[in-house]
């Protein structure tokens, strides 16, 4: 479903900068961050994610919680804790509680 939203397509209008605002107004959210200053600027409304792309590539802007693998999209985290790649599981602890908010705030 993630992935779905992040490309864009999704009638709903949710799209990959909506869940990455979500995620970092998430009580939890900093432990997807790989920067502080990331997090902030997207809480300040800047699209890190469509200005990373428009220079012509995707930024490491997410991290695992767990083992701290970097990623260029939120997706990547959630499809990393569900692969054997790492012992965090995907309805337990920071990523269950984000999994739970995601879904209060666009489900």
């Amino acid at each position: 479903m993630i992935i779905h939203l992040e490309s864009g397509a999704c009638s709903s209008g949710i799209d990959a900068y909506d869940l990455a605002l979500t995620t970092a107004r998430c009580f939890q959210g900093a432990k997807f961050f790989i920067y502080k200053e990331d997090q902030e600027a997207i809480k300040q409304g800047i699209d890190l994610l469509r200005i990373f792309r428009e220079q012509g590539g995707s930024a490491l802007v997410f991290c695992c919680p767990t083992c701290g693998t970097k990623f260029p999209k939120l997706s990547s985290v959630f499809m990393h804790v569900e692969s054997p790649a790492c012992s965090q599981q995907l309805h337990e602890g920071v990523v269950g509680k984000l999994q739970t908010w995601l879904f209060n705030c666009h489900g």
